[in-house]
């Protein structure tokens, strides 16, 4: 067993060094910070644009052309959710054409008579 030997030299650079990559870690984080601040509104309407664009082909793509739909964004309480989709499927229970031929247990999602885009985005 070697015994390890004090090195004052050492232990001060280690601590000029520690207290430099944590200062250098502060800007970065200062830097990047103030990046995210300035483009998080693009980014996120640029997420929400590929939402509207994706429910846009979507319906298309099951309900044919002539294009004719409503877009709505629709909030639900919390524990709300299920009880929403519960009256959305009653509500459009007359566009049911293809749905049931998709199987319940299929990997697939879950096939509804309306196009539904979830979004989860907590912005606190």
């Amino acid at each position: 067993v070697r015994l390890p030997r004090y090195d004052a030299d050492k232990v001060a650079r280690d601590e000029s060094e520690r207290q430099a990559l944590s200062t250098e870690c502060d800007r970065l984080h200062a830097a990047i910070v103030r990046w995210c601040k300035a483009h998080f509104a693009e980014s996120f309407v640029a997420w929400m644009h590929l939402k509207v664009v994706r429910a846009f082909v979507e319906s298309v793509l099951r309900y044919g052309l002539p294009v004719d739909f409503v877009t709505a964004l629709l909030v639900p309480s919390k524990y709300r959710e299920q009880p929403l989709q519960s009256a959305l499927d009653k509500m459009f229970a007359h566009l049911d054409g293809e749905g049931a031929l998709v199987p319940e247990d299929s990997d697939e999602e879950k096939y509804s008579n309306y196009v539904l885009q979830k979004c989860t985005a907590q912005m606190t």
